[in-house]
Formats: structure tokens, sequence, C-alpha cells
């Protein structure tokens, strides 16, 4: 579409979205849509008259392929009967499109709101359920294949990307002075990834996001895995390491309740992990380096996404910079 005026984010007419999916779905008559969760991408929670339903309408920052590679997975695991969001597929059986925005072309795809799940408390046990459930996720995936080739979960995407966004965004503050030490943990976590083979047994497809706010709990205490966005091929080690950061870093905006102390939830979730797949040796020397990766990862994050988050969503205060300098230091010890 030929704009006049550059256009980085718009936000598409829910009116317009809802015509699409009647026109796309055999999901019934639909009642309403509303515009739900404004984060990585755009989520619109639709109603029927049967069931509610939740629209992804993906960024321009991931591509065909990298949406197509995300919904794969996503039916791979509903055929594999694993717990997660179910995908709708189009009245054509095709998992997603793509429609002609403003700022170029946003891929769409059409999933139904599990219902009767919550958040719940982080306790011993709701990690070792948390960590169950992520083993569950990693074996089923095992043998998955994707016709598309989305971005993976190593040097770019985790520590190259990230680093021009954090060298971007904290030049301009008092933490500049930080800046090598950053770099410094960045280039030793690049040696590590670097180093590692892509052994079948140790890499596949990764959640990518496997923190608090991403696990929901079903009315029997069932943990289900939510939020595929930030997902890829990579070494399923960092999908722990992302656990163990997001327990140490707590970032308020989850808004978890933390029942039990940090090493009694992590040993738990280990437990629960390793009652279906072990963790060798070799994992647990390069686990450290998957902790930084994922802080780099983390705080390049909303740099990366200021034109579209806008700056209100940055920490001025610093102190989301210096835990994760405070947090690498006690990895490197």
């Amino acid at each position: 579409m030929n704009n006049s005026v550059p256009i980085t984010y718009s936000i598409i007419d829910k009116q317009y979205l809802l015509q699409i999916v009647q026109n796309r779905y055999a999901v019934g008559n639909l009642i309403n849509i509303q515009f739900h969760i404004r984060s990585l991408n755009d989520s619109y929670l639709i109603k029927t008259n049967e069931n509610r339903y939740i629209l992804r309408v993906y960024r321009k920052w991931q591509s065909w392929d990298d949406v197509g590679f995300e919904v794969d997975w996503i039916a791979y695991l509903n055929h594999q009967n694993i717990k997660t969001t179910q995908l709708i597929p189009q009245k054509d059986g095709t998992l997603f499109f793509s429609i002609d925005a403003p700022e170029g072309h946003r891929s769409l795809a059409l999933f139904l709101y599990v219902e009767n799940i919550s958040h719940r408390p982080l306790t011993k046990s709701t990690a070792y359920t948390s960590g169950l459930a992520l083993a569950q996720l990693h074996q089923a995936s095992l043998p998955f294949k994707s016709q598309y080739n989305r971005f993976s979960l190593e040097q770019s995407h985790l520590i190259d990307e990230p680093l021009k966004g954090i060298d971007r965004w904290y030049q301009q503050t008092s933490l500049k002075e930080q800046l090598p030490i950053i770099h410094q943990y960045a280039l030793r976590a690049k040696k590590c990834l670097n180093s590692l083979t892509k052994n079948p047994q140790e890499y596949g497809p990764c959640h990518g996001d496997t923190h608090f706010g991403n696990v929901l709990f079903t009315e029997q205490n069932e943990a289900i895995w939510m939020d595929f966005e930030c997902c890829g091929m990579g070494w399923w080690v960092y999908d722990l390491a992302c656990f163990y950061w997001a327990l140490k870093i707590k970032w308020a905006g989850w808004s978890i309740e933390y029942q039990d102390p940090d090493d009694i939830i992590w040993q738990a979730f280990i437990d629960g992990y390793q009652s279906i797949r072990s963790i060798d040796q070799h994992q647990w020397q390069v686990f450290p380096d998957f902790v930084i990766a994922r802080g780099i990862w983390a705080l390049g994050l909303h740099p990366n996404n200021i034109d579209d988050w806008t700056t209100q969503t940055m920490d001025d205060s610093g102190d989301f910079f210096l835990k994760h300098l405070e947090l690498f230091k006690t990895l490197s010890s």
C-alpha cells in the first residue's frame, strides 16, 4: 500500500478484522470484537454465539516464514495433544494469512480462547507442574519439522540485535559507563553459543519466553504454556534459562505472587522437568551463558520497540539494567 506519510505501526480497524474473520473462518455468528492486548503483536478478543477466540495480528517484524513456523509448531502440538492454545484453521484449511497494512504486510492467525485457566502463585507445586509441562512440550517436539524458516534463538537474535538497542538507548543515560561491562558478558555468551553443536536431543523448537506470565493453570492444576510469539529453533536449555532469569529478575509487570523461596521454586521446576527429560552435565555447564543471553535479549527488547511502545515503557530509574548486571556478576562468580 502506498502512503505519502511513512508508517511504522498501525492499529487495524476492528470492524474490518471482524469482517475478515466472518469471511475466512467457520466460527458461527460473530457478536463483537475488542482490542485485547498490545504487546510484541496485537491480540483481539472475538465473541461468537458459541465461543471466544483470539485473533493475533502480527507486527511487521515477523515475516511470513516467522509466523508460518510458529503456527506450524502450534498445530503440531495440538495434534500431539500437548495442552496449549488451539489454532483454528481457515475454511480452506490454511492456518494463517496476511493483509496489506499501511506499514506493510502483517500476518494473522485465529486461536480458540482457552477458558477456565488462570495464573497461580509461584510455589513449589506450581513450579514442578510448570517444569513437567515444559519437558512434555520439548519431548513431543523432538520429531517436529517445518517448511518455514523462522529466525533462530542464537547469537544474532539473542545478543547482536539486542545489543544495538541497548547501546542506542543507554548511551543517552548515566549508565553509559556500564555498557563495556555488558559487552564483556555478551562476548562470553557468544563464545559459548558459537561453540555448541546442534545435537537433536538438545536443539529444537523452543518456546523462547518461559516466564511466569506465560504459564497458566487449569482447574485440575495442569500447567499450560501459552504465547509462542518468541519461539524459534534453539537449544532447549534456553527455555530453562528463561525461567531462571524470570525468577531472579522478578519483573513487576508479571504481577506474580512468590510464595516459596527462589531455591525451592527453582529446584521444583527442575525436578518437574527431569521427571520427563534429563539435563546432562554439559547443559549445566553452558546454562549460565544462556541466562546471560536471555538477560541481554530482555535488556534490548524495550529499546528496540520504542517506536511502537514509546519511551514510557523504559525504566528511567535504571533498576532493570542494574539488576541484570548483578545477575550476570553472580553467574560469573
